[in-house]
């Protein structure tokens, strides 16, 4: 078993930064709980007034967080809905890439968000995590 050691791991995250930062960054807004298996066809993206997707250029610089794993994290991502309809209620998020292809994603622990009115907001900040070196 290889050992990655603590002072590494954000030296490996900081090299996939750049590929990183080109992600977009979308909402779900079916009722699923994503998986290894889960492809982007899976995921009904979100189509409330006034959303778009949006990046993660954001990307901080990685760090050694608390419990030894590489981390980076953005800044606050918020979309509002800026008008009545459609309506969508918002389960989580994912990421692709320049090609479409799915990256990650991640369901809303905190349960479904409703967007049903102008003004309704949706944030998240994503902490991208990494410990590991698979060969």
């Amino acid at each position: 078993m290889i050992v990655l050691a603590n002072e590494a791991k954000p030296v490996l995250l900081m090299l996939k930064l750049s590929y990183l930062r080109t992600l977009n960054l979308r909402l779900f807004k079916n009722d699923i709980t994503p998986d290894g298996d889960t492809e982007v066809s899976d995921f009904a993206e979100a189509d409330f007034p006034g959303y778009a997707p949006q990046t993660l250029a954001d990307l901080g610089t990685p760090y050694l967080n608390p419990i030894d794993m590489g981390q980076s994290d953005t800044g606050p991502h918020e979309w509002t809905m800026s008008g009545p309809s459609p309506t969508n209620v918002i389960y989580g998020y994912y990421a692709t890439n320049l090609d479409g292809y799915l990256i990650f994603a991640e369901r809303n622990a905190q349960g479904p968000v409703p967007m049903m009115s102008s003004g309704a907001t949706y944030s998240l900040i994503v902490h991208f995590m990494e410990d590991t070196l698979r060969l």
